[in-house]
């Protein structure tokens, strides 16, 4: 009996184990996928210091061996890269900005709602009205 119960647990916590590897697999492939996307917006928008408006994968001139998140977006305004994704859950969303300022010179990160976004910290920071209400928002 105790080996039949101990079994059943080691089953479940292998389980439980392997969903956590997953679910931190797909945190940093979010937020290496942004980061990427990150430095070539900041390569962008420091070489067009006055741009305010959406940017095209194309004017980015991203590599070839890179395969950007599908929904990733590219706005700049202000001398700031809003680099968004509309639809992202949210705990995978701010883990992976988490894991992202950990690495960079991640200035700012959240959900967009009422114009603006709250980062982890506190920091409030508009965002344009391109930028649809909902969209998790990598500021930089």
């Amino acid at each position: 009996m105790f080996f039949l119960i101990s079994l059943v647990g080691m089953s479940m916590s292998m389980t439980m184990d392997a969903a956590e590897s997953k679910y931190e697999h797909s945190v940093q492939s979010l937020a290496e996928n942004v980061t990427v996307y990150m430095a070539y917006a900041k390569q962008y928008r420091d070489a067009n210091p006055g741009f305010t408006g959406a940017v095209s994968d194309a004017s980015l001139g991203l590599p070839q061996w890179y395969g950007k998140q599908e929904s990733m977006q590219l706005f700049v305004s202000g001398g700031r890269a809003f680099i968004y994704l509309p639809s992202l859950p949210d705990a995978l969303a701010f883990d992976a900005g988490f894991y992202i300022r950990e690495r960079t010179q991640l200035a700012s990160f959240g959900k967009k709602a009422g114009g603006q976004i709250i980062s982890a910290d506190g920091v409030v920071v508009s965002v344009p009205s391109q930028i649809p209400n909902g969209a998790f928002v990598f500021v930089n």
